[in-house]
């Protein structure tokens, strides 16, 4: 348990170089299955308690802080979204467990549709990218 200084907390787990891959899988597995969703709804709680659209209120700080022009959309959120991902692929990340499952054939590396380095960021409408800090603030904290 790591308390992130503002309120939230996150879990992680320590993998030591003395376990088996599938001692390392079940802890990953038991992770996904848990912990994430765990720290994702008390988030999710924390920065929406009325649980409106993510993707809306994400556009409507844009707009408010002047980061796009007035009128920018959830709508015009996603088809830029949609777009890069159709051009680069989806964002998955490849750690050491996954290129495993890839060695042993047990996943196929095309299903990862790995986002390959270098990839630039989304643009947005104005000019400023998805990693501009201003950007970033909005996507963490919505509502500021």
């Amino acid at each position: 348990y790591q308390d992130d200084g503002q309120g939230g907390f996150s879990f992680g787990f320590e993998t030591s170089s003395e376990l088996t891959l599938e001692q390392k899988l079940g802890m990953r597995d038991c992770e996904n299955q848990w912990l994430t969703p765990l720290e994702f709804l008390y988030n999710s709680v924390r920065t929406n308690p009325d649980n409106e659209r993510w993707d809306e209120l994400f556009a409507a700080c844009l707009v408010r802080h002047e980061l796009v022009p007035p009128g920018f959309t959830a709508t015009d959120y996603g088809e830029l979204v949609k777009e890069q991902g159709d051009k680069y692929g989806i964002p998955l990340p490849l750690d050491d467990l996954t290129q495993e499952l890839v060695n042993r054939g047990e996943i196929e590396p095309l299903e990862l549709r790995q986002i390959p380095d270098g990839t630039p960021p989304i643009v947005l409408p104005g000019g400023r990218t998805m990693d501009d800090p201003e950007v970033v603030e909005c996507q963490t904290t919505p509502k500021r």
